[in-house]
């Protein structure tokens, strides 16, 4: 989200009337102030419902969106990682994962809604949305699978030099099978509602 009187965060989020949770948030501070942040919850359900957020304070323009996924262990994110860059023509951010096939949600927001943003798709990252809004703000976010545990990026190429705040938040994928004796649903194999402003 951008706003001109200091920085507008989300105090609350909820999808279908339940409660999402924050993962991580970063901020940059220029003429225009710019605010990034990630929530999330686990089992969403199936269907079309309405995601209610909330702002702290009044903000000049945002852009939100939301992405789910399958396979995911139900546990708060492994780790979680952000960045800020004034007027680059690129913008990335560098996570360590602890788990080999780790999920990345990750969300960049740029000040001027007339500089495009572009992701990345080199090493397996996949924009899911790519929000303009005329009153000066642009975002972009998708996800990433890292195969094998370490350090890895998610970036984000420029139209034009543009301030930005981008946030990441790795989670652990769910065991591939049911440990032995386990009747039922496995609760370690969960879907996941990541939500990006």
């Amino acid at each position: 989200n951008e706003t001109n009187a200091g920085f507008a965060s989300l105090s609350s989020a909820s999808y279908n009337g339940t409660a999402l949770t924050y993962a991580i948030g970063t901020q940059i501070t220029q003429a225009d102030d710019d605010r990034t942040e990630v929530w999330y919850m686990f089992n969403p359900g199936v269907g079309t419902r309405d995601l209610i957020y909330t702002f702290d304070k009044a903000t000049d323009a945002y852009t939100a969106a939301a992405q789910t996924f399958g396979g995911i262990k139900e546990q708060a994110p492994e780790v979680v990682a952000s960045n800020i860059g004034t007027a680059p023509t690129s913008g990335s951010v560098a996570i360590t994962t602890l788990t080999s096939g780790a999920l990345l949600v990750g969300a960049v927001t740029g000040i001027s809604s007339a500089v495009a943003i572009t992701t990345d798709t080199t090493g397996g990252q996949v924009e899911k949305y790519n929000v303009t809004n005329t009153g000066n703000n642009v975002s972009a976010g998708g996800y990433k699978i890292v195969n094998t545990a370490g350090v890895s990026y998610m970036r984000w190429t420029f139209g034009a030099v543009n301030d930005f705040s981008a946030a990441v938040a790795a989670f652990a994928p769910g065991e591939s099978a049911p440990p032995p004796g386990t009747a039922g649903p496995y609760a370690g194999f969960k879907s996941l509602l990541g939500v990006g402003l």
